[in-house]
């Protein structure tokens, strides 16, 4: 199997040293935390529907890379020449981060109806493959990897397309589909876990989208901000005591993306906890 490993050498070292901490950022663009974050906060404040269809994608990618992952068994670069070590996730082909890349910013732009737009595509195009070049300057994968990751997302994204037919509900049904050969293959660990539980979130939550109201204001959507925001801290707090019971971690990562979708409902409460989201006069 080509991985280009003497093609992803002189890619990482053409880098100057002192632009390495620059793709070091980058690449955390295509984690798990910043998607999330970034998806999230679209989510509360913008493109609610499109986003959480999005948000299904993400969660079905990160099925199937596991699984792939697992198959294939291809260990990443030699440690010494990792900038960032991966003690959890010694595989390395395909590239997850460059799946997620295109799934989750060329997701953006195809549900959000800017696939027409010639500057959105070619801003999700060009992070999408910062992305994954980053990888290969901080010595995280192989070229190999990352191309092949690329064709992964892409495949993913047009399949994930046509079959949700725009439906989040539809789509995180897929997703807990996905997590299952995930679990066969990789077997139960914290991030097959984390797909399941997101997944089924996903689903509850999802149910409930045509009853979420919109923001009507700058003050309601920054209040859902700060409110979701630490949301997600107290959740990924208790998931760290939580990480070692598998039934735990299901449930808590359920919770976590069922109360990202759910929480705009908060503004439709009465009483005194609904008064900070309504706008007076």
């Amino acid at each position: 199997m080509v991985r280009l490993v003497e093609l992803s050498r002189l890619v990482a070292d053409a880098v100057p040293p002192e632009f390495v901490p620059v793709f070091a950022a980058i690449t955390t663009l295509g984690g798990a935390t910043a998607l999330m974050l970034l998806l999230s906060v679209l989510y509360w404040t913008a493109e609610r529907r499109a986003t959480a269809l999005v948000v299904s994608f993400t969660l079905t990618a990160l099925g199937v890379v596991l699984a792939l992952k697992a198959g294939f068994g291809l260990p990443r670069p030699p440690a010494a020449e990792q900038l960032v070590t991966h003690d959890n996730d010694p595989w390395g082909f395909p590239s997850g981060h460059a799946v997620a890349a295109v799934v989750a910013y060329g997701g953006l732009v195809v549900a959000t109806d800017r696939f027409r737009s010639r500057w959105a595509a070619v801003a999700a195009g060009v992070l999408a493959l910062l992305v994954g070049l980053s990888r290969v300057v901080i010595g995280v994968h192989y070229l190999g990897d990352v191309l092949v990751g690329f064709a992964v997302g892409l495949a993913l994204l047009g399949g994930l397309w046509r079959l949700t037919d725009g439906s989040p509900r539809r789509g995180f049904a897929i997703a807990t589909l996905a997590s299952v050969p995930a679990l066969v293959v990789a077997g139960v660990m914290t991030e097959t876990l984390v797909a399941l539980g997101g997944s089924i979130g996903g689903w509850l939550g999802s149910t409930k989208l045509d009853e979420l109201p919109d923001p009507t204001s700058r003050l309601e959507r920054g209040l859902l901000i700060v409110a979701g925001l630490g949301f997600i801290v107290v959740v990924r707090t208790v998931q760290t005591v939580a990480s070692g019971i598998g039934v735990g971690v299901v449930a808590l990562n359920a919770v976590l993306v069922a109360g990202i979708l759910l929480l705009p409902l908060a503004t439709t409460w009465r009483g005194t906890v609904a008064v900070p989201f309504r706008r007076v006069g």
